[in-house]
């Protein structure tokens, strides 16, 4: 037997074995609606869901920042997720809920209208989002499930310097 066919043999199977793991591979998400979509982000990037009582507008910032709040003495930055995907957005806030996410070296506010909840999800389930999503920037998108959940890539949306607000102002 050839060394390319034994090569080719184990690659097979390295790749059947890879693929199992896939299937039973599963992550804990938050699920959360916002303008009646159902969306779905890595629980372990989430550390609180938050009820704010007020948001302080901040002068001379991106379009996707609402504001600030002050939360046990920190303040964060509170993001319109629309604004960051690209989508559509309303001055008006439909809800006084939030999703507080971070990575470590960034943490935010997303304003969010209900929380569903949390779920385990495999990840065989997520599929290839459609290209009629109306989403613009689907590179912050890990996929779709099949009830429709949208599910966001919320690490790379993390990384993503464009959300970083450090430019001074004279």
């Amino acid at each position: 037997m050839s060394d390319s066919i034994v090569l080719k043999a184990r690659a097979e199977k390295v790749s059947k074995l890879l693929k199992k793991e896939d299937d039973t591979k599963s992550e804990d998400m938050v699920l959360f609606i916002l303008d009646g979509q159902n969306y779905a982000i890595e629980a372990s990037y989430v550390f609180e869901v938050y009820r704010y009582k007020s948001i302080t507008k901040v002068p001379c910032t991106p379009s996707f920042i609402i504001g600030v709040i002050n939360l046990r003495g920190q303040i964060f930055s509170i993001n319109d997720l629309r604004d960051i995907l690209g989508m559509e957005i309303s001055n008006e806030l439909k809800s006084d809920k939030i999703i507080m996410v971070g990575n470590g070296k960034v943490d935010f506010g997303i304003v969010i209208d209900k929380i569903i909840g949390e779920k385990k999800i495999k990840v065989s389930e997520i599929l290839e989002p459609p290209k009629m999503l109306p989403i613009e920037k689907k590179e912050f998108l890990s996929g779709v499930l099949l009830d429709r959940t949208v599910v966001l890539n919320i690490a790379k949306i993390l990384d993503n310097k464009s959300i970083l607000v450090d430019e001074n102002i004279n």
